[in-house]
């Protein structure tokens, strides 16, 4: 398979990774600022997320927050993703 023939990631905007995760997009934007989500910066400008890298990130994180834990439980339950170490 040559080099562009591999698919990107779907990436989406703060508005859409703040739902998925069941966070204000304050909260996205304060993370972002923290280095504490990966996150694209595209021509300089756009700020975008790959939903499954920012998934794996928070799902290898232990919260201390109960309302952050159940979020990231909830969407590995949907994503069929489980967390492993």
């Amino acid at each position: 398979m040559a080099s562009s023939d591999v698919p990107l990631p779907e990436l989406v905007g703060v508005p859409e990774i703040a739902q998925m995760l069941g966070v204000s997009q304050q909260w996205v934007y304060d993370q972002k600022a923290l280095g504490r989500i990966p996150h694209y910066k595209l021509n300089g400008k756009l700020l975008r997320f790959d939903p499954d890298e920012v998934l794996r990130h928070f799902a290898s994180r232990d919260f201390h927050n109960p309302r952050a834990a159940a979020t990231v439980h909830r969407l590995q339950s949907r994503q069929g993703v489980s967390r492993h170490g």
